[in-house]
């Protein structure tokens, strides 16, 4: 029989070839894999190709308004305890806009989040916010692959993600928002983590046309989801013998510098009192105390560059100013560290340190610039004058969440 020929092995499905012991102590299994026979060790197959990806629905564990945007209300859930690993945490609910007449226009739908935390006892022990999300799921967009899913699930057009589906009088949408919280993909068995709340607080005010008031706004069917990894009662064991379980994630840490007044074509800077090793940098200026649509107004920088205590530019002596210069950055500097305009969204600026082009949803990390040493000054120049603005950094830490009877702490470096 030629083991190249797929035919041939279909209709053959009662040779020994399949199932058939080389040894007393190997059994070996056959699986089919996109058209292709496997043949492997049966401890191989039982332990690493065939876990169980499961969903648990969470319901809210406190009373919350159905106009859950009219006050920004806060909802909490408790985590599952069971004997498997967090894969991810989406938030699910529905919307109705009640209005008789007007269709409603939101923000996009990950804003509707000013907050995602876990905490513990009542205080908060990580937190993200809302522009990590809403970036996060804009890396998730594309315009070939998936579209019905961005549509159905965060209300955005299938064609142009800056544009918002509208919800027409007495209509309904439900929408399911990935949370990147730090449990997210870990190696954290969810039974060892007690008493700890994750909470998500909504943003005040969600509607991008005055017609339709938040109060005409229903939520419900709020609820977590979340999708959980099955594992070997061998791995559990193991786990449970251990004292304390680590997990390496990337620390978004959203750092603000008040701007009063910004002058067309003349350079200032801004001191980044930082003191961590970053792996990555997403930049970008807002205005002040944005709503609406303004949440996604953006202000266009150019000659972007960081001095540090020497006034040494850490940029590799170069300034990002423009797209041609992405490309002689990514080849001048190393093979992989990259410095970028943002492919999706613009006027939003990446200066990426590490080894990986996406930090944010990585378990590792390799390489990054210390800021450490003392302050760093980041240097741009404005193309339009402007005042009462917000300069934004999220800069991604390397991070060590840690479980030790229970207790959930983060350090980072």
């Amino acid at each position: 029989m030629s083991f190249n020929s797929y035919e041939t092995i279909k209709n053959d499905k009662g040779s020994s070839f399949f199932n058939y012991n080389d040894s007393p102590d190997i059994v070996y299994k056959s699986i089919r894999n996109q058209g292709n026979y496997l043949c492997l060790p049966s401890y191989t197959y039982q332990n690493n190709t065939h876990y169980n990806m499961e969903s648990i629905d969470v319901l809210p564990k406190n009373w919350y308004s159905s106009t859950l945007t009219l006050n920004g209300d806060k909802i909490d859930f408790d985590l599952p305890n069971l004997n498997m690993l967090y894969y991810k945490i989406y938030l699910s609910f529905t919307i109705k806009n009640e209005h008789d007449v007007n269709s409603l226009l939101t923000i996009p739908s990950p804003l509707f989040l000013e907050k995602v935390s876990l905490l513990k006892n009542g205080n908060t022990i990580v937190e993200t916010d809302d522009y990590y999300q809403y970036f996060k799921c804009l890396d998730r967009y594309s315009l070939n692959n998936n579209t019905q899913y961005f549509e159905d699930c965060y209300g955005i057009s299938p064609t142009d993600f800056n544009t918002v589906l509208t919800i027409g009088p007495n209509a309904s949408r439900s929408y399911l928002i990935d949370l990147h919280t730090s449990l997210r993909k870990s190696n954290i068995l969810s039974s060892l983590i007690k008493d700890i709340i994750l909470r998500v607080k909504f943003r005040k005010t969600i509607t991008n046309n005055a017609s339709v008031l938040d109060s005409d706004i229903i939520f419900s069917d709020v609820k977590l989801i979340f999708k959980m990894i099955e594992t070997t009662d061998l791995t559990i064991k193991h786990i449970h013998t251990h004292p304390k379980i680590d997990h390496l994630i990337q620390k978004p840490y959203h750092y603000t510098r008040l701007v009063n007044s910004l002058t067309s074509g003349v350079e200032t800077y801004i001191e980044l009192d930082l003191r961590h090793v970053i792996n990555q940098m997403w930049i970008f200026i807002t205005n002040m105390n944005p709503t609406n649509s303004q949440l996604l107004t953006f202000f266009e920088l150019k000659d972007l560059h960081i001095t540090n205590q020497a006034n040494l530019n850490i940029l590799n002596s170069k300034k990002l100013t423009s797209l041609e210069l992405k490309k002689e950055l990514y080849d001048v500097f190393n093979d992989e560290g990259k410095y970028y305009f943002y492919r999706k969204l613009d006027k939003f600026y990446v200066l990426d340190f590490s080894n990986n082009s996406d930090v944010s949803d990585k378990n590792y990390h390799s390489g990054g610039e210390s800021f450490k040493s003392g302050i760093h000054r980041l240097y741009f120049t404005p193309t339009a004058t402007n005042s009462n603005l917000v300069f934004h950094i999220l800069a991604f830490i390397p991070s060590l969440i840690s479980v030790k009877n229970g207790e959930y702490t983060e350090i980072f470096n």
